[in-house]
């Protein structure tokens, strides 16, 4: 199962590939269509960039909004590698809460 299928399924959508002219993705109802001409990567992200608005609630407004654009980035970024994730392969360091070291400069 591949990356998108196994999200798609845990999100309960579909997901149709089709080439959209000038369009990468793009949502409507639970069905977010993807072009299959996108390099692997990018597909992920747009297919995550997708499923955030979905999973938002920001399908059914009539404009976007930057801040919804934000979220929806946001929400994208969790969804190609969640937190619990990264922290297992930063070795479980707290990256949330980054360490501050002070620098004493020693003869001046």
């Amino acid at each position: 199962m591949s990356f998108i299928e196994g999200l798609a399924r845990r999100h309960n959508v579909r997901v149709e590939y089709k080439s959209i002219s000038g369009e990468d993705a793009f949502v409507m109802g639970d069905v977010i269509f993807l072009n299959p001409d996108l390099y692997p990567p990018r597909m992920n992200w747009k297919f995550c960039h997708e499923l955030s608005r979905i999973l938002l609630g920001h399908t059914t407004s009539g404009s976007i909004t930057r801040e919804m654009e934000f979220e929806a980035e946001k929400k994208a970024s969790e969804l190609m590698l969640d937190p619990a994730e990264f922290n297992h392969l930063v070795g479980g360091h707290n990256m949330v809460e980054p360490k501050i070291y002070s620098l004493t400069l020693h003869g001046r």
